[in-house]
């Protein structure tokens, strides 16, 4: 679980394919505020049999990049 965590928070994203909801893919990535501190976060849900693994590709790169656009809104600049 330790190194899970890691890694989710070294590539600022976490993708949960039926981990929580039975054949349901989350993609989510955090929000900070202007001194980097997680504020809330960003997540889409859809149903695992219209995400294939380029659909996830493709959306964890838009999830994760409107979270870094948010959280420039709120003066985080990194």
């Amino acid at each position: 679980m330790k190194e899970q965590l890691k890694q989710i928070r070294n590539q600022d994203y976490c993708v949960c394919i039926s981990e929580f909801i039975e054949n349901m893919v989350s993609i989510s990535s955090p929000i900070r505020d202007s001194v980097g501190q997680v504020i809330s976060a960003i997540t889409l849900i859809a149903p695992t049999q219209r995400m294939d693994e380029d659909r996830i590709v493709f959306y964890t790169h838009k999830v994760v990049k409107t979270a870094k656009e948010i959280s420039r809104q709120f003066g985080f600049l990194k």
